[in-house]
């Protein structure tokens, strides 16, 4: 009896840690070379989009043959299309975020409320959560996108690990601080 206790005890060990190290690598280094050509203080955006793009590419490619299973990497995989081009890579970002959000609720929702709101901007319609800023020009101030602030609750932003309204005001204002100075 003792020994089936311990083969039992040694295949349930073998297979959490298994799926503990599931994650797949060339999704998350793709991920972290993502995140690393945005702390350049010179950004070539012709050469990062271009490998943004290239990253999409290879994304699709894991999908189709399904090589994107945990949440950890569904969330990767959402970074890499909210860095897209587009509403059809945007919209695929709050997918794959849902996704992971659905298999992980521990997951930091604040990528599903960027995702959709960027979408949502992309369409054409008013961002709702208050992720989304721009430009009109370089020297220019930062200013909110278009946001319909009656769609979601402090609260709700709250749990999407965003600001209240009156913090994203703030935040506005020590946005633009330094500007033009």
């Amino acid at each position: 009896m003792k020994i089936y206790f311990f083969i039992f005890l040694l295949i349930s060990l073998s297979i959490s840690c298994t799926k503990a190290q599931i994650n797949n690598a060339e999704l998350q280094k793709m991920r972290d070379d993502d995140q690393s050509a945005r702390m350049d203080t010179n950004i070539d955006w012709l050469k990062l989009n271009n490998a943004d793009s290239l990253r999409e590419k290879r994304v699709y490619q894991l999908l189709k043959s399904n090589q994107v299973l945990t949440a950890p990497e569904y969330e990767n995989a959402a970074l890499i299309f909210q860095h897209g081009a587009d509403s059809v890579s945007y919209k695929m970002a709050v997918k794959m975020m849902k996704k992971a959000v659905e298999m992980d609720l521990n997951i930091d929702r604040w990528l599903l409320a960027a995702a959709t709101d960027r979408y949502l901007v992309s369409i054409g319609k008013p961002q709702v959560y208050g992720t989304q800023y721009y430009k009109e020009t370089r020297e220019g101030p930062f200013l909110m996108c278009d946001f319909d602030t009656t769609k979601i609750t402090d609260e709700e932003r709250r749990k999407f690990n965003v600001p209240i309204l009156a913090e994203q005001k703030l935040k506005l204002i020590e946005m633009n601080r330094n500007i033009g100075n």
